[in-house]
């Protein structure tokens, strides 16, 4: 398996990044301009792990952003294609999401993970993350359709 960092896309990968996303979330629309978005953001690392045919199984999104209190790392949609799920595929790409962060030191890694995934939760621990007491709050501001500013 190969992994790195997706700078570019084709149609094609594009298809693949989109139901690769559908298994974390098939409720979820994702479009090429969100795609666009993440490989332009000059903060924003999407890694991909790609099978022998090249066709992309995994991903990991890097974010890293500044606050008063320090440097952060956010580490989103971690996921593997379900078909290769059980041979250690997430560690592996965790490992080097860790180690592409490493230049980024001194920095604190944040990520978040629903607790069915039991598996995905194990890795992160087994990797040297703790679980952080904390409260998790979302909210979705979406388009004003219709509104001018």
């Amino acid at each position: 398996m190969k992994i790195t960092e997706l700078t570019s896309f084709s149609h094609e990968e594009f298809l693949q990044i989109r139901q690769l996303m559908s298994e974390l979330d098939n409720s979820l629309p994702f479009t090429k301009q969100q795609l666009e978005n993440v490989v332009n953001a000059p903060t924003c690392h999407l890694l991909v792990m790609r099978d022998a045919t090249d066709t992309i199984i995994g991903t990991c999104t890097l974010c890293l952003f500044y606050s008063p209190t320090g440097s952060k790392i956010s580490v989103e949609d971690v996921v593997i294609a379900p078909a290769f799920q059980g041979q250690h595929l997430g560690r592996q790409l965790m490992e080097y999401a860790l180690q592409f962060i490493n230049s980024w030191r001194p920095v604190t890694i944040q990520l978040t993970s629903r607790p069915a995934r039991k598996a995905a939760n194990r890795l992160y621990q087994s990797l040297g993350f703790q679980q952080k007491e904390t409260n998790v709050y979302h909210m979705e501001m979406k388009s004003q359709k219709g509104k001018t500013s």
